[in-house]
Parts: C-alpha cells; structure tokens; sequence
C-alpha cells in the first residue's frame, strides 16, 4: 500500500462523515487507538477520515509538509506484516491516526548482539545499601531541567527547534560527566542524517574482559529513553513533558547521582542512551542497535524508559511494567527491582507493537524491557498534543524520581559493584581471610522447594539453645553465578595501594579471598578455568605473610579455591566426600589446576567413624607423587554442617542483631511447628512424624565433634612419616567458633586458622574482635 497526495486530496474531497477530532473528549489524542482491523485496512480508513476532519489551514500544512519529505521509506505496521512503501512525509499520515510503526528501510538481518546470561534469582543488595545514592535525586533539578527541555516549540527530530533541543541536553550530559575528575566517562553523538543527533554516556569498567574488537565480553547495560516529541501534526507545538521529556530526566537525573557517588561498574559497561526519532518509527534506537550488532558490541540488557510522569487522578501511582514485545526473562527480574528498590508497587500491562525503542533491541536479540508511568489504560491522554506539559494535572516530578531509582538500581545491580557482605567483611581489621558462599556456575535457584519438600514464608536459618548459639538452615548453594562472585571481588582486590589499610588483618597482613564452589565434574572443570584466568589477573594483590599464624602454607600472591564436597540440604546429591571414589575424582581434577596463584582445597562434611577419616586420608594419597614436597590440595576446612537435623518452633531462640532472624514470631504466636519451612502445622496436632523440615546443624551444638574431626585428620595427616607432604595440608576448623575460647580450642586440636558462620549471623561482622582476643585462657 503507498499513501499519496493523491489519496489525501481524495479523503478530502469524498468523505461525507469524519472523526472530528477537535469533538474528541481528549481533544487531538487518538495517538494510542487499539487497532480492531488488519492495520492496512485501518490505516487506509482512519487516515482518510481523519485528514478529512482537519482544519483548512493544517490540511494545507499537511500537504506542503508531506510535499517537503519526498524520501522513499519502508514501513511495517504489525509484526507479521510485510512492509509498505510510503514517503517519510507520509509517516505523518500514521501519527495523526496513531498508528504504530517501525520504519525498517535501512533495516538488516543481523545475528544476534546479545549475550545470554542467565538474569541472577536474587538481588545482589537491598534498598538501604542505595540509600545514598537515592538521595542524591534532586526534584527541584528535576523541574528545573524539565522547564528548559519543554520550552522547545517541538523536539521533533526532523525539526530545527528539534535540533536544539539535542544539543541543549548534550550539553547537559556533558556538564554532568565533566563534574567528577575521577570518572573517565565517554559522553558521544550518535549521528543522524536528520539532524537531531543521539546521545550516548558510558561507565567504564574498572576491569572487563574485551574481544579482539576491542568490545566488552561482559555486554553492555543499556537504559535508555527518547528526547524527541511530536504532535498529531508535527509540524504544531509539542512540548512533549511526558512523552518523553519524563524518561529523559528519569535517566538523566540517575546519571547525575551516578557521577556525583563515583560509581565506576566493576563487570559491565553502563550506557545511558537519549535517544532521537522514536516518534518516527524508532529510527534512532533502530540505528544504534544495528550498528552494534554490525559491529559485535554485545549487549546485557536493554531498559526503556517512556513516559514516567503521569499519575491518574484518584488512582494510587505505580510502575507499568510492560509484558508484549519484551523478554520475559529480563522484565522479571525488572520486577524484583520494582519491588526491592521503588517506594511504589509495580503493575504488569501491555502496550502492543512498536511501542517504544527497546523494540530495536530485541529484534536484534538482546533482552529488552520496558517500563512505563502506569497501567496503559491509565496513562497520560494529552501525549502529542499541546497540552503535554509540567503543569498538566497528574504530572509528577515524584513519579519521575522514582523511575530514576530504577534505572540506579539496574545500573549497580547488572553493571555490578563490590557485595555489601564481602566489603564488610574485607574491610574488618580483625579476619585475615574472607570467604564467599558456595558458588555454582550459573547460580542456585534459591527456593525451598528445590532443597526442601515444600515451601513456607518463613526463613531458611533459626537459631536455638543457650544465647542462640547454635543454629539450623536449610539453605542450598548461593543463588548467585561464580561470575558475580569475582565480579565482586575484582572490585575489591583493585582498591588503589593508598587503600590497603582496608583489606589488611590487625598485624598488617594482607588479607586473602577463598572461593567456594560446587557442582558437577564438567560444570567444576570450567569454573576452574575461570578462576585460573581470575587468578592470573589479579593474584599479584593478594599476598598472605607467615603461615604460622593461620595462613596458607605456600600461598604469598594466591588466591584460594574451596570446593564444597558436603552440603547435606541438597536432595538426590550427597555429598562427594562421604563417597571415596568420588571424592577421589574431585581432587584428581582440583590437583590439576593447583598453582602458586590458584591453592585449592576441600570443605569437608562432619565425620563419625575412623573410616571415613581413612577414607579421605586414601583419596588425597592418590593425589599426586608421594615425592612431591607440596601436595596439590593446600587446605581442607572441617566440618560442614550436621544434616537432619530437626529443630522444633518452640526452641528457637530470637536474635535481634540477624537480620535472618529478627521479628520472626515465635510457636506461640505462629502455627509452625517447626523452626525450617515445613508442610507441618501445630494446628494439625503434631500427629505423626514430620515429612519435611529437616536442616543443617551448626554452631555450639556441633563444636565438639568438629573439634573431633579436625584432631583426627591433623593426627592421621602428620603421622605419615613417607610423607611429608601430607603434614603441610593446612587445617581451617569451623563450627561452634565465637569467641577466643573456641579459637584456641580449634588451635589446639590442630587447626591451623579457624573459621565461623552462625557467632557471624548471630552477631554480626563484631565477633571477630572476640575471636582475635589472644591468648584465650582455657
């Protein structure tokens, strides 16, 4: 189908009836019409009636408009349509009938750009940790930004004014950039054979795997919004407050505060996109996105932010999360964002095709989300008008901010930035070592049910017995993938030397980073490999001095690697280290990426009998030469905790400082029976034996046997007399440690540093202190 003069002098001439749109309750907006016709056909139609019920004077407009665009263009109105050839004059046909489309003509088949991640199931921090950067959020900036950016007679991208008003935000963005002599931030044009230019800001990672295009491994995160407005007829007044001059300011006040706080992402690139042309078939995301993919930039993620201002009077403000034409995958993780992060709730709506520019990225394959200021049906009706302005009721400098807080927390959450937990930990002058939760390659689904045999509200760790010193959880391996966890830790270890007072022990020791892991052999094997590569990168940082006082033998510019062979909460895997031959299988392959960078050792399960103890004695034998004055496996931790354990409401005990624990009601005021999430009720009963509940011991109530189980392996490792590299296996001792007592218990059982968990969820990161209290009198 092609549009002409022709057919508007026809629509003009012919039509008896019309749809007057200055009779419409919502004056000219029409621009969101749900199509109920084959798009051609409706278009067809509406157009005519439409161009039919103009005034004299903007129908001569639309004429000579039409006549000065005479560029031959493709357009595509629906997903399955095929293309129509109209001019780009003509586009302005579609607009005035609010008609989506996408102009495809400079549109190529491209292989995907994306880098398919698995999104984490859980986040990496909580509101309170981007408190500060929230509150750097300036509203009165906000509007400021805004009455300059709306006084623009039109931003459309074909404009004169249009190209002002690009160049007044690019100035705004480089203001910005320009305000931390820190950050090394690339602020660029994106150009266009319009005029009206993109703009793209960039974070860079402090450290990032690159191709030998010189383009970002990790991919790029993209939150992005459109600086361009329209009216119905574009060549009239659009102030465009809303559509979008809202999701500008939206990432454009996050960029400020990111700028302001010094954010330098430490895994992806963080690209901030202000984009042009979406009002003409998403021409300028459609560009950028092509190129990338010409180019093998790999993408991350992909936001859009359109239209964040508008709360409809007498109706509570929410965040429209839109669920068509996006990635599933993506958009629920921006939900849990939503619900971590905004002060708000969010909603789950649909907008159809073309809605806005992540449309350009996913065609191109990368993970796209959209948000939006609301459910549809209740989004701003003066859009393409000239009422779109700030003074509008229902238009909300507030709502805006909160869209910003998104936008921050995406850009920490996915660009990434150093755990909350492992900073505490690194900077406490009182460990010499931290180490991370047990890692899988892609990360545990942390749900209950995959570890348990039902699911309940309530948490997964309890604390009981005298003082809560003892505990029970029934959690699996960490939700997060290897890759966030040095991620994580790269930021940490590429603190500058003037900063190494924070990653220092209290005798000025530096400090030194474990890393646990678990899975298959082959899923094992490429974890290895990535921690090989980390390793290499930064193992210069780490050094630990003098083994002697509960440091790894051999590991000055090493880092560690712990494997996981005894998590008992993970149904259908037993633990590798109760088997021999398995276990066996596990420390052939750990032993065979063992280096003076990369130390790797074993956590152990709580053991019963002399047997096992042979057992593990045998397999780390096999291991090897018995000539060898190092044995490849540097250190075993013992113990896990004890599985089955079995911890009944009534005897939990509240701990104020957990965070995990705090608040929880105790059996009196809950039907639980059980401390762990359990199917079973006290409102059953209690008849019968529990089916479910079941979860690991640890703490004071397993002391004495890992006590026991770290005398036995230093007994039968340091008796080898044929040996010797048997007796330089370091012993860490964890369970029931919290204060210098246990340490010096541990100490004299044969361990040679001691660990702990429960006294640090218990008490928090101020056990340490209790711990360091040496000599502890017995």
């Amino acid at each position: 189908m092609r549009f002409t003069l022709t057919l508007v002098a026809a629509c003009l001439a012919t039509l008896a009836t019309a749809l007057p749109l200055q009779d419409s309750p919502n004056g000219q907006q029409i621009a969101f019409a749900a199509p109920s016709l084959s798009p051609s056909i409706r278009s067809r139609t509406e157009i005519a009636a439409a161009v039919a019920a103009l005034p004299l004077e903007h129908a001569v407009q639309l004429e000579q408009f039409i006549a000065e665009a005479p560029e031959v263009v493709q357009v595509r109105l629906g997903e399955d349509e095929d293309p129509i050839t109209m001019t780009e004059g003509e586009k302005a046909l579609l607009t005035l009938t609010g008609t989506r489309f996408i102009d495809v003509t400079n549109e190529q088949q491209i292989l995907t750009t994306a880098v398919r991640e698995v999104f984490p199931n859980k986040l990496s921090y909580q509101k309170k940790d981007l408190e500060p950067l929230f509150k750097r959020l300036d509203q009165a900036n906000m509007r400021k930004f805004l009455s300059s950016f709306t006084a623009f007679r039109t931003r459309y991208y074909r404009s004169e004014t249009g190209a002002q008003s690009q160049k007044f935000l690019l100035g705004q963005v480089e203001q910005i950039a320009a305000s931390n002599k820190d950050l090394k931030i690339d602020v660029r044009e994106f150009k266009h054979p319009w005029g009206q230019h993109s703009i793209i800001a960039r974070f860079e990672p402090e450290s990032s795997g690159y191709d030998l295009s010189g383009n970002s491994t990790n991919g790029i995160v993209i939150l992005g919004a459109h600086q361009d407005s329209t009216n119905l007829l574009p060549f009239l007044p659009a102030p465009g407050a809303d559509d979008d001059a809202s999701g500008t300011t939206s990432i454009l006040s996050a960029f400020k505060a990111l700028v302001e706080s010094g954010f330098k992402p430490t895994h992806s690139p963080v690209e901030l996109h202000w984009v042009s042309a979406e009002e003409g078939g998403l021409l300028g995301s459609n560009a950028i996105a092509q190129d990338y993919a010409s180019r093998g930039v790999k993408v991350r993620a992909m936001l859009q932010m359109d239209m964040t201002a508008y709360v409809k009077p007498g109706t509570e403000p929410t965040i429209g999360i839109i669920q068509d034409f996006v990635d599933p995958d993506f958009t629920a993780y921006l939900t849990k964002v939503v619900a971590e992060y905004a002060d708000i709730k969010s909603v789950e709506t649909r907008c159809g095709y073309a809605c806005s520019d992540h449309a350009s990225w996913s065609k191109v394959g990368v993970p796209s989300a959209f948000t939006i200021e609301s459910a549809f049906e209740d989004s701003c009706k003066n859009i393409h008008s000239t009422r779109d302005t700030i003074d509008q009721e229902g238009y909300s400098i507030e709502h805006i901010a909160e869209f910003a807080k998104v936008a921050l927390a995406l850009a920490v959450e996915l660009g990434g930035g150093a755990s909350r937990d492992l900073a505490t930990l690194w900077a406490n002058p009182f460990t010499s070592a931290i180490t991370t939760r047990t890692a899988t390659l892609d990360g545990f689904p942390d749900q209950p049910e995959l570890h348990q045999a039902d699911r309940s509200p309530t948490s997964q760790v309890a604390f009981f017995g005298p003082d809560a010193h003892s505990s029970i959880n029934s959690y699996g391996y960490s939700p997060h993938p290897l890759r966030s966890y040095l991620t994580w830790l790269r930021a940490l270890l590429a603190q500058d030397q003037s900063q190494t007072h924070q990653y220092q022990s209290g005798a000025g020791r530096k400090k030194q980073v474990i890393v646990s892991i678990t899975g298959s052999l082959q899923e094992t094997k490429v974890m290895l490999e990535m921690l090989q590569r980390f390793a290499n990168e930064v193992g210069e940082v780490i050094a630990v001095d003098d083994p002697k006082e509960g440091e790894l033998t051999g590991a000055r510019d090493a880092e560690c690697l712990r494997f996981n062979a005894s998590c008992p909460n993970i149904p259908g895997h037993p633990p590798p280290a109760y088997h021999q031959g398995a276990l066996a299988e596990y420390l052939k392959l750990l032993a065979s990426y063992a280096s003076r960078k990369l130390l790797v050792g074993v956590k152990l399960p709580p053991f019963t009998y002399q047997d096992q103890f042979e057992a593990v004695v045998a397999a780390l034998r096999s291991v090897g030469s018995p000539s060898e004055k190092h044995h490849p496996i540097a250190f075993l931790t013992a113990t896990n905790t004890l599985g089955q354990g079995l911890v009944f409401a009534n005897q939990e005990t509240p701990v104020p400082r957990d965070p995990a624990s705090s608040g929880r009601p105790l059996a009196a005021a809950t039907d639980r029976l059980l401390a762990m999430p359990s199917s079973t009720n006290a409102s059953d009963g209690g008849h019968g034996p529990p089916q479910s509940g079941w979860g690991g011991l640890a703490g004071s109530t397993v002391h004495p046997l890992a006590l026991g189980n770290v005398a036995r392996l230093a007994q039968l490792l340091r008796s080898w007399t044929d040996e010797e590299r048997l007796k330089g296996i370091v012993l860490i001792g964890v369970g029931g440690a919290g204060d210098a007592e246990a340490v010096e218990r541990f100490r004299r059982a044969g361990a040679d540093a001691v660990a702990c968990a429960s006294a640090l969820g218990r008490e928090g990161p101020a056990v340490f202190e209790k711990m360091a209290q040496m000599p502890a009198k017995l």
